[in-house]
């Protein structure tokens, strides 16, 4: 909904804020791809860390907006499949 950018930006009006974001983003990324592939024990069987970490992947899909509020990465993909 972009409220943390918002704030981001009135807290730090100098700084990137989509910069800021990508960077939080990816350090998250790899802190869950280190837990999820470690190879320690899981009460949790594989199947689902894989699926819970897929479905997590899906996000930026599903918040992928460009300025026309559609997915342009979904049309990417569509036309991938169809031609």
């Amino acid at each position: 909904d972009g409220s943390y950018k918002e704030l981001y930006q009135r807290e730090n009006p100098h700084g990137d804020a989509d910069e800021h974001m990508l960077e939080m983003i990816a350090s998250e990324w790899e802190c869950l791809n280190k837990e999820c592939f470690s190879g320690m024990k899981s009460t949790l069987s594989h199947s689902f860390i894989t699926a819970s970490l897929n479905f997590a992947r899906m996000v930026r899909v599903m918040y992928g907006y460009d300025d026309e509020q559609k997915l342009p990465i979904l049309e990417d993909y569509t036309r991938m499949l169809l031609f």
